[in-house]
C-alpha cells in the first residue's frame, strides 16, 4: 500500500506543476490559452499532457521540454522506418498502459483525459502523432449505462436535500448539465426571482455557451422547477441572514458562497449512498436529468422538433439530424433570434412529459389572448420588472379598484 502511495505521488501532477509547464514551454502556453474560458477542458488537458512529460522524466529517463519533443517527433515521423515513426505513438501507447497512477481507470476515461490531449497537443503545434484513428483499439466502458427514466429521478429527487432538488430539478427542466445550471442560471438570479414574484410558470434562461462553444441559447423552466425553488427560497434567506452576507446567487453554500458543481456532485452522491440509490458510478449521476430532458422530447408522437431539443441542449451542432451552419441558431438560420417565441412553442410540446409532478404544461395567461394583446401585457410586464417603484404603485392601484 506504501509503494502505491508513493507511486500515485510520483505520476500524479498539481496545478502548480501545470503553470510551471505552461510557464517553461511556449508551446504549451499557447495551446492551453485557447481553453482558458473553459475551466473543466483546460484543467483536464494540461493534467494530461503535464502528467506526460512528468512520466517521460521520471520513469523513461528522457529529459525533453515540449519543444524538443515536438522536434524528435518530426524528424522521426520524417523516417522512413516504421520503428521510428511510431516512437512517438509507442511513448504514448506505454504511459497510458504502464502508469500505476491511471490503474484501475476505465479505456475511455484514459482515452479522452490523457490520450487524447496529447494528441491535440501534437496536432495543433503541426506534428502527427500518428496516422491511425483509434490506436488503442476498441475502447469499452468501464460501467455500463442505465437508461434514465422518469420514475428512477422521482426516487433520486426523493433523497435529496431541497437545495439539491431543486438544482436537479431545473437540469431536467432546462437540460442543461450541473456545469451550467450553477453557472449561468445561477448568475440570473435577480431575473429568475422577479419573474416569479410575478407569477410566471415559464422561465427563459439564457446560456452564453457550452463547453466553449462560442455558441450562444436559451431554453426555459417550467412549473415543477419554480416550485422548488420557492421552497428552497425560505432557506436561502436564513443563510443570507445568518451570514451577514448579500448575494446574487441562487444556489449557496451554507456560508453564503457560490455553489460549485464538484462540491454538489460529492453531496449528491454521499445522499443517494445513504438511500441505497447509488451502485456505481453511471447508477444514478447527477448528468442523467440532462439525458431525461432529450429522452421525453425524442417520440415521434410528441411532435417536438429534435433541431431545436439540440438547440436548448447547447449543442453548436447535431451532423447526425442537421449541419452545422443549418442548425437552429446557426450561421444560416437566426430563427430563434428574430422570432423570440419560436424555441419556447416547441418548449410549451415538452412541457407536460417534464412536468413530472404536476403533469400540465404551464401557464402565464397569455395564450387565449390575441397576439397584439400578449405583446402589450409583455411589455408592462417587462416596465414593471425594470422599476421596483412603478411595480409597487401598480399594485396599490389595482388594489384600490
Amino acid at each position: 500500500m506504501v509503494r502505491r502511495v508513493r507511486l500515485l505521488h510520483l505520476f500524479g501532477v498539481s496545478n502548480v506543476e501545470i503553470e510551471n509547464l505552461c510557464a517553461g514551454s511556449q508551446a504549451v502556453s499557447n495551446w492551453l490559452g485557447k481553453f482558458k474560458d473553459s475551466p473543466a477542458t483546460y484543467q483536464k488537458y494540461g493534467r494530461g499532457v503535464c502528467m506526460f512529460f512528468k512520466w517521460l522524466r521520471e520513469v523513461k529517463g528522457l529529459k525533453l521540454s515540449p519543444e524538443e519533443f515536438l522536434d524528435q517527433l518530426a524528424q522521426k515521423r520524417a523516417s522512413v522506418k516504421p520503428s521510428e515513426r511510431c516512437w512517438g505513438k509507442s511513448l504514448v501507447l506505454q504511459f497510458s498502459r504502464d502508469n500505476p497512477a491511471l490503474v484501475g481507470r476505465s479505456d475511455s476515461t484514459i482515452l479522452t483525459s490523457y490520450i487524447v490531449p496529447l494528441r491535440r497537443f501534437c496536432g495543433d503545434n503541426e506534428v502527427e502523432l500518428s496516422t491511425e484513428q483509434s490506436f488503442m483499439g476498441t475502447v469499452k466502458r468501464k460501467f455500463s449505462e442505465p437508461a434514465y427514466t422518469v420514475d428512477l429521478a422521482k426516487k433520486v429527487l426523493a433523497a435529496l436535500a431541497q437545495r439539491e432538488r431543486a438544482i436537479c430539478m431545473c437540469m431536467l427542466q432546462s437540460g442543461q448539465s450541473i456545469a451550467q445550471v450553477l453557472g449561468d442560471l445561477n448568475l440570473q438570479c435577480k431575473h429568475i426571482l422577479s419573474e416569479i414574484e410575478l407569477g410566471k410558470e415559464r422561465l427563459r434562461i439564457d446560456f452564453k455557451e457550452r463547453k466553449g462553444n462560442n455558441f450562444p441559447y436559451h431554453s426555459f423552466i417550467s412549473t415543477d422547477a419554480i416550485t422548488e425553488i420557492k421552497k428552497w427560497l425560505p432557506q436561502r434567506e436564513r443563510i443570507i441572514d445568518a451570514t451577514g452576507k448579500g448575494s446574487d446567487l441562487l444556489f449557496i453554500t451554507e456560508t453564503g458562497e457560490s455553489l460549485m458543481p464538484r462540491f454538489f456532485v460529492v453531496e449528491y452522491c454521499h445522499r443517494l449512498q445513504r438511500h441505497g440509490l447509488w451502485t456505481g458510478p453511471l447508477s444514478v449521476r447527477s448528468h442523467m436529468f440532462r439525458k431525461i430532458f432529450e429522452t421525453e422530447a425524442s417520440p415521434p408522437d410528441r411532435g417536438i422538433s429534435k433541431e431545436y431539443v439540440v438547440f436548448m441542449l447547447g449543442h453548436s451542432s447535431a451532423s447526425m439530424v442537421v449541419k452545422k451552419q443549418d442548425m437552429p441558431g446557426g450561421t444560416y438560420d437566426n430563427a430563434p433570434r428574430i422570432y423570440l417565441d419560436v424555441v419556447e412553442r416547441e418548449y410549451v410540446k415538452l412541457e407536460k412529459w417534464i412536468n413530472i409532478y404536476s403533469g400540465r404544461p404551464a401557464s402565464n395567461g397569455l395564450a387565449g389572448l390575441p397576439p397584439k394583446q400578449q405583446d402589450m401585457l409583455k411589455l408592462l410586464a417587462d416596465t414593471l420588472s425594470s422599476d421596483p417603484r412603478k411595480a409597487e404603485k401598480f399594485t396599490r392601484f389595482l388594489t384600490d379598484l
